[in-house]
């Protein structure tokens, strides 16, 4: 499973390559700041990057010219912006009845979800160009199961 998800990830550098988006030397850096061997169980227990896996991976990319030293700093200030805004919707969660939680939970679920890198893009942070190289050297996130969340609710 991991070798198919890899080998998307190098199709898509080298079609990244092909249209001039990347260099190869680019693509090279990025492929090896590629997980070798990631066996899901490195990281955070959400299945989430940790804050020093994320700056070791946006420095190869800093180190290659892919992403500038302004852009990782934004980029790492972004994502632990984030990181703060969803421990606090837990606390929020936390101190709410059940019947609270699961009015909560299902508001939640007409809310479409969005990409953490779209959303960069959008706050004009970096290119959907850089933001599509970034993507392709990150580890790819595990899927939530909806059983495993139904179960950490019902706690």
């Amino acid at each position: 499973m991991k070798s198919k998800k890899l080998q998307k990830k190098l199709i898509f550098l080298a079609s990244l390559v092909t249209d001039g988006t990347l260099t190869q030397t680019q693509a090279d850096a990025i492929k090896s700041a590629l997980p070798q061997g990631h066996d899901g169980k490195e990281g955070k227990k959400d299945g989430g990057m940790s804050a020093d896996k994320m700056k070791t991976q946006l420095d190869t990319l800093v180190t290659a010219g892919t992403i500038t030293q302004d852009e990782e700093t934004k980029i790492l200030n972004y994502f632990t912006e984030k990181q703060t805004e969803r421990q606090a919707e837990m606390d929020k969660v936390k101190n709410m009845t059940e019947a609270e939680r699961q009015a909560y939970f299902e508001s939640k679920k007409t809310t479409a979800k969005t990409d953490m890198f779209s959303e960069l893009v959008t706050a004009g942070i970096i290119s959907q160009d850089k933001a599509d190289a970034i993507k392709a050297a990150m580890p790819a996130p595990k899927a939530h199961d909806a059983a495993q969340s139904t179960t950490t609710t019902n706690q």
